[in-house]
């Protein structure tokens, strides 16, 4: 899960999911994108920059075994200015995130491994999931 600020606990990230499945109806469907760990990590980058005219995005990642998170310190340089945006994110493999969405009374209806639809695969860096409230 993204949080920018104070990092959530997995407590936290739990306590979103129950409310995001008590606020569907039964069957309803729940979609959102996020990281595939085992794959992010397998390709993993301690630093990425990225310039658009003459503005920069440097990030700068650290992954935390313990906690499974990646933490960003982010520095952004736009005209001229320089504005440090650090922010973590706690990464999750499959098999977590299909036991989290069960805790919270979710089940995943359908994964891929990008917006085109494609299956997913155990090397695909994000998972596209579509959960249902049972």
């Amino acid at each position: 899960m993204y949080y920018y600020g104070d990092e959530l606990t997995d407590e936290q990230n739990l306590d979103v999911l129950k409310n995001i499945s008590g606020s569907l109806d039964k069957n309803g469907l729940f979609c959102f994108d996020t990281f595939n760990r085992d794959a992010f990590l397998k390709d993993f980058h301690p630093y990425f920059v990225h310039e658009k005219n003459e503005d920069l995005m440097i990030d700068r990642n650290a992954f935390d075994p313990k906690t499974r998170r990646l933490i960003n310190n982010r520095i952004i340089v736009r005209d001229g200015k320089r504005k440090d945006t650090p922010f973590v994110i706690r990464l999750y493999d499959y098999n977590e995130i299909e036991r989290l969405l069960g805790v919270a009374g979710m089940q995943i209806e359908r994964i891929f491994g990008d917006w085109n639809k494609s299956p997913f695969m155990k090397d695909f860096r994000g998972m596209k999931i579509i959960a249902k409230k049972i």
